[in-house]
């Protein structure tokens, strides 16, 4: 095998041709799954694999088949997630391309229904972390070991699915090379909502896995709840590699949770700050993280070049955050973060989910109160979406009624009031002025080419009734 592309997949159904194409547009990671499957194929096997970002080059199924033909692919790998209509998208175009040409097929990423896409024509599906497992694949398809003597993947047997026994997690994250950029497509990632975001902007991860247990998240399906994290040294040499390289301006951490152990915190922020990269950074902290001395801990972290953190408190009603896990005392946790993060002149992002099991429009409403008492800078409010691996997908399975009594219309309308109220109020709107016009006036020449993304997003030209 020499040459396999790797697809990561726009989801089309999600754009329509409304508000959501809108805010879809203002942000775009980097597929980091792919770019680090990409690194492995090249150092372990040799073989080059070129990443089709749909979401960048435009493509229909034909057109995909025609680029495997056109480009000598010896095999597709598929990039999914827990989305339905990623998951019907990706069958679609799996059957288009299976009656087009030979080229073996896998599919990988966060938990998803294996059975449609195998049924499809995928001839196999990877379960959980990817890179050790799709070396393994690759191995299947050139005939030097069998299916089901290869852990951690799904196919099908005789007109059933066949899974086999999960693959124990990779211990050692510094011996997984750095992902695979492409110079080309640098500029071509974004945060949009960011109002510290400059470009080049990238993505990284500094560890895998969480130790919590929040009933909404797959998390621990993908990754397990121990948290493995890569050496202070290692995240600073790719940040290393990211400046000299790729002139990386701003870079975002996608660890599901930032600063866990203080330790390692420390030494990265230390290093950091020693090496003065001309780079800030976002990233997910948690609201009961740190445990003692936030403002300490927050101080350190915009020294070391951080000036924003998003917290997912997702909801501030005492019952739901139970219901999910999630301890009561977290929005008492959350005032005092998003005040040492402001004395430090921090961004914060507050993220809220509606529709939470036992949601009603009380719980929502103080949830609202919440954010006007903690006076975020930014808040994103969602809707829930049940993701495959989470404890909320077994309990909706096993239950036979709804997990909220609100209707699907009245959650969508307390998601866009709730949204609409807190990011139009007089005060958010100016605090957010001053603060770009003292942090990153430049944000406003790129708020003029979307200034229709930016009302969508705050739920300015929302028709929704209020709650």
């Amino acid at each position: 095998m020499r040459r396999i592309l790797l697809v990561n997949f726009l989801v089309e159904e999600k754009l329509g041709s409304g508000k959501e194409k809108h805010l879809l547009r203002m942000s775009r990671g980097e597929p980091l799954g792919l770019m680090y499957l990409a690194s492995v194929f090249k150092l372990e096997r040799n073989i080059e694999a070129d990443i089709l970002d749909e979401r960048i080059v435009p493509f229909s199924a034909d057109g995909l088949a025609e680029i495997i033909d056109r480009g000598g692919y010896d095999a597709l790998g598929i990039y999914l997630c827990t989305d339905p209509d990623l998951e019907k998208k990706a069958a679609r175009i799996i059957e288009t391309v299976r009656g087009r040409t030979s080229v073996p097929i896998i599919a990988g990423g966060p938990p998803f229904e294996a059975e449609p896409i195998l049924k499809a024509g995928c001839d196999m599906v990877c379960n959980g972390e990817g890179e050790r497992t799709a070396l393994d694949m690759l191995d299947v398809i050139e005939g030097k070991r069998g299916r089901d003597s290869t852990p951690g993947i799904s196919y099908i047997e005789g007109g059933s699915v066949i899974e086999t026994p999960p693959r124990a997690p990779v211990e050692d994250l510094d011996s997984i090379p750095f992902p695979t950029r492409s110079r080309s497509a640098a500029g071509k990632y974004f945060a949009l909502g960011n109002i510290n975001m400059r470009r080049p902007y990238f993505s990284v991860v500094a560890s895998r896995g969480c130790p919590m247990n929040c009933a909404y998240c797959s998390s621990t399906t993908m990754w397990g709840r121990q948290i493995r994290h890569r050496s202070p040294a290692n995240v600073l040499e790719e940040i290393s590699m990211l400046v000299s390289d790729c002139k990386a301006r701003y870079i975002a951490f996608r660890d599901d949770i930032f600063g866990v152990n203080g330790d390692w915190t420390e030494e990265f922020c230390l290093g950091m700050i020693d090496r003065k990269y001309p780079v800030g950074w976002v990233c997910n902290m948690h609201p009961s993280l740190p445990r003692r001395d936030a403002e300490a801990r927050m101080r350190l972290l915009r020294r070391a070049g951080c000036d924003t953190v998003h917290f997912g408190i997702q909801s501030a009603d005492p019952e739901i955050l139970k219901s999910i896990n999630r301890k009561p005392e977290e929005p008492l946790l959350l005032k005092e973060k998003i005040v040492a993060a402001k004395k430090q002149g921090m961004l914060t992002f507050v993220e809220f989910i509606v529709g939470l099991p036992g949601e009603t429009r009380d719980s929502v409403a103080r949830s609202v109160d919440f954010a006007f008492e903690s006076r975020p800078d930014f808040i994103a409010v969602y809707s829930l979406g049940i993701l495959k691996g989470s404890p909320l997908y077994d309990l909706q399975k096993a239950r036979s009624r709804p997990l909220t009594e609100l209707t699907k219309a009245e959650i969508d309308g307390c998601v866009h009031s709730f949204r609409r109220k807190y990011m139009t109020n007089p005060r958010t709107v100016i605090n957010l002025v001053r603060y770009v016009l003292k942090n990153n006036p430049k944000w406003l020449i790129t708020a003029l080419f979307s200034l229709y993304q930016i009302f969508t997003m705050l739920g300015v030209n929302s028709k929704r009734k209020t709650f």
